[in-house]
């Protein structure tokens, strides 16, 4: 089934992880470009709903709550023409089909694809495109086929309030140039070794102050490896478990640099406009080619390890003991000073 448009209407559901919903932006922003009339709902988890908030392309944003029976009423409440499934999911393929939405869009590898009526053929495993480039995908049965508009979270005078208020509580001038180092990934992605990020904090301190975020689980090892206690100090200053989302935004809004792997705030801090440092492992599922930030390159600095393959049976689960185990301190420093 092919449409002209999406309709008056139109429901993007992506429901999972931050950097997932940074990486669906550029399909919120082409479908607002080429249907402008268009109104673009959005299905978010309420943990990343603030990464929409201010976007112009957006109409309205609604919270998945897991709820069924709520998600059905809001359905046959707004009457979308259409809705996308960016993230794919049985519970949203059934729900919709139920809901008797007009037109609705999803991949078409998985048993329950039955439930969309415009299906996809789209092959993440494969590789060879970039994560946003599959999400655009999901247009073609509106006859989309544009160049793909970059990733772009949009910040509040009030994010920026949120951050420099955290930032004075710990004794740092929010005007002062500062580098923020995000330690932790929950498991998402390869990543340094503890040690080394020690390292490299130790030597930025000598250059900048180094604001580190994430949760206090994931940063903990690192202060201790710094001889810190949990409130930092001699140029550290601990933001771990501290933050909002919003006040996270403003924070990585108002730093020269962001240095983290492949991981959520690593995509927002690009989106943002802020200049990121990033490593990747070879693995193609989960390489750069795959999930770097959507942004021009000259905003990201890849510090690329230093070996030419994954290692045998990896396959990105590596944690922090694989082909990321090889980067010095010093080779990502000097990606991260000017």
């Amino acid at each position: 089934m092919t449409a002209a448009s999406p309709g008056g209407k139109v429901l993007v559901c992506r429901t999972d992880a931050i950097g997932d919903l940074v990486l669906t932006t550029p399909l919120f922003q082409a479908l607002h470009d080429a249907w402008p009339d268009t109104k673009i709902h959005a299905l978010v988890s309420a943990q990343t709903k603030p990464i929409l908030r201010n976007n112009p392309c957006i109409h309205t944003i609604h919270t998945d709550s897991n709820d069924n029976r709520a998600l059905r009423t809001l359905l046959h409440e707004q009457k979308f023409d259409s809705a996308i499934v960016v993230r794919p999911e049985l519970r949203l393929a059934w729900t919709l089909w139920r809901a008797g939405v007009p037109l609705r869009i999803g991949t078409s590898r998985r048993a329950y694809s039955v439930f969309f009526n415009a299906p996809v053929s789209i092959s993440r495993k494969q590789g060879g495109k970039h994560e946003s480039e599959y999400n655009l995908e999901l247009l073609t049965p509106f006859g989309w086929n544009d160049t793909a508009p970059w990733a772009k979270v949009y910040v509040s005078e009030e994010d920026r309030e949120l951050a420099a208020e955290l930032l004075v509580v710990e004794g740092l001038d929010p005007k002062h140039p500062y580098v923020v180092v995000h330690p932790g990934s929950r498991g998402s992605a390869p990543n340094l070794p503890y040690d080394t990020y020690a390292s490299l904090v130790s030597r930025l301190t000598k250059h900048v102050p180094v604001v580190l975020t994430g949760s206090e689980e994931e940063t903990m090892p690192l202060l201790r490896r710094l001889g810190l206690s949990e409130d930092g100090g001699l140029g550290v200053f601990n933001l771990a478990g501290k933050t909002t989302l919003r006040a996270l935004i403003g924070l990585l809004a108002g730093a020269e640099r962001v240095v983290a792997s492949s991981t959520g705030p690593l995509h927002l801090a690009a989106a943002v406009g802020t200049k990121v440092v990033s490593f990747y492992g070879h693995y193609r599922p989960i390489s750069a080619e795959r999930w770097r930030p959507w942004v021009p390159k000259e905003q990201i600095r890849l510090v690329n390890p230093d070996t030419e393959h994954c290692p045998s049976g990896c396959k990105g689960k590596c944690g922090r003991d694989g082909c990321l185990a090889t980067l010095k301190a010093e080779t990502i420093l000097k990606a991260v000073l000017p």
